[in-house]
């Protein structure tokens, strides 16, 4: 819905998920997903395309 709201392809969206229904709703829309481990585990959050403890030191580092 927020894609559509903002007239963009859900395929050009990143969603930030830390919940494993969050990361299968924003996959199965077709979104690319970041997971953070924040209440379930990395294997819980095995779908996302990446899955971090943290989204400051993590992602910085995946970024630059």
């Amino acid at each position: 819905m927020a894609a559509r709201a903002l007239g963009v392809a859900a395929r050009d969206c990143l969603a930030i998920e830390d919940a494993p229904s969050g990361v299968a709703a924003a996959k199965a829309s077709g979104m690319n997903v970041v997971a953070v481990t924040n209440t379930h585990s990395g294997e819980e959050l095995r779908q996302a395309d990446a899955v971090v403890t943290s989204l400051d030191a993590d992602l910085a580092n995946r970024v630059s």
